[in-house]
């Protein structure tokens, strides 16, 4: 089996959880024997056309002019890292989508065309086509693919589900009207429903979730004071809520006097959180890491992780955490909740509330035993449930199933 995987952007750019689960899964289904290949944005200047990695697959760079709008944006973001706003960031994200328009419709554009191209050369190659993202590029895989015969599966990690293909994407009613023709992966059954609401027949979604790497240990805890979060701080406060973290740790510490430390993991300018927290006399009990290779060693010495997101796919961070046998405090939203149940293996709070976050991580510092219950319970979910062999094991499936289907329609002339 010929699997593509397709995903925005790839190894070796920082990863966020689309990118960091294709890889998971492409890396895990080529030591099973499969055929694997991530086809991306050409996001780093100097890297060949493509390369094989050790780990068995093949990375295939398409379009040519993604890394401009990547300059754009670190310029960008250098400069509002020095502004700050009352709205925590609401206009200047206003300000750099606008901006950035031109540049983001070039290199959509790009990649579209080149992908086309691409799998248009490659078809006899191909089998089954995996989107690792659900907005525009969704729309961008099938009108690629269209009168190839190849069938085209797109997972869909938020919900709602579906959301708009905005202005910075070339032809965007063409892609929001094939994004509608694919089949569908829902990590959720929240996200399940919110599909077919718009309007994607119950026959064509799968509820698969993301799996994970099941640790051959399980995190130290006792004794354990470092409260951990992972996230891409780029990735906007709106849908991470970095501003409900850093006020719930301020009112925490309030309580704890600074005997415990908050560890941030992930890529991004942290120095308007550093001025807040320096404001509230804070900035000593946080240590941002920056983006990481490897969050395995932070967890292992974790007394709990914190998750308290207002928009979340099924998150990777919370499953890794979760793996490793971490409490984990999280805000409660759909994704979360679909792993998370309050007091059995892990703690839920409301969504904007930084007053009940900043309680839940006193509780869980103060109570030793109850963070051990949760975080024992936490790594039992993982390990029957989300382990990346048995997702992988659906995905094969999947596709098996897509495939035949695919030829019958192909064979009875539907296609």
């Amino acid at each position: 089996m010929n699997i593509y995987m397709v995903v925005w952007k790839f190894f070796p750019c920082s990863e966020g959880g689309a990118e960091r689960q294709c890889r998971k899964l492409v890396t895990h289904l080529s030591e099973q024997g499969y055929s694997c290949t991530v086809l991306t944005s050409r996001l780093n200047r100097g890297l060949t056309a493509e390369e094989v990695l050790s780990e068995g697959y093949s990375i295939q760079r398409v379009g040519r002019f993604a890394w401009i709008e990547e300059a754009f944006k670190k310029v960008f973001r250098k400069i509002r890292g020095t502004i700050s706003s009352s709205d925590k960031g609401q206009v200047n994200d206003a300000i750099e989508f606008w901006f950035a328009l031109p540049f983001v419709w070039i290199s959509r554009l790009s990649f579209m065309f080149a992908l086309k191209s691409f799998l248009k050369k490659n078809r006899n190659a191909v089998d089954v086509v995996h989107v690792h993202e659900a907005h525009w590029i969704a729309g961008a895989v099938a009108w690629a693919c269209d009168g190839l015969g190849l069938p085209v599966v797109c997972k869909e990690a938020d919900c709602p589900a579906m959301s708009t293909v905005s202005y910075d994407t070339p032809l965007r009613s063409v892609l929001a009207r094939h994004r509608q023709e694919v089949d569908f992966i829902a990590m959720t059954e929240k996200i399940a429903k919110s599909l077919q609401e718009n309007g994607i027949a119950g026959n064509r979604i799968t509820r698969i979730p993301n799996g994970v790497d099941l640790p051959g240990e399980q995190a130290v805890i006792r004794g354990k004071r470092d409260v951990v979060y992972i996230g891409n701080l780029t990735q906007g406060v709106q849908r991470k809520a970095f501003d409900i973290l850093f006020e719930a740790w301020v009112l925490a510490q309030k309580q704890d006097q600074g005997r415990s430390r908050l560890v941030v993991l992930g890529a991004g300018n942290p120095d308007t959180w550093k001025k807040y927290l320096d404001q509230h006399g804070c900035l000593d009990s946080v240590y941002f890491a920056g983006a990481v290779k490897d969050v395995a060693p932070y967890l292992q010495q974790a007394r709990l992780f914190l998750l308290p997101s207002r928009v979340e796919g099924m998150s990777n961070a919370l499953l890794e955490a979760m793996s490793w046998g971490v409490p984990a405090v999280v805000s409660d939203i759909p994704a979360n909740r679909s792993l998370i149940r309050h007091g059995i293996n892990g703690w839920v709070v409301p969504v904007n509330d930084s007053r009940a976050l900043a309680d839940a991580i006193i509780t869980l510092l103060a109570d030793e035993a109850l963070a051990l219950r949760l975080g024992r319970a936490a790594r039992q979910e993982i390990e029957k449930s989300y382990t990346i062999e048995r997702i992988a094991t659906r995905l094969v499936e999947l596709y098996t199933k897509l495939i035949a289907k695919n030829r019958h329609n192909v064979s009875s002339g539907k296609e």
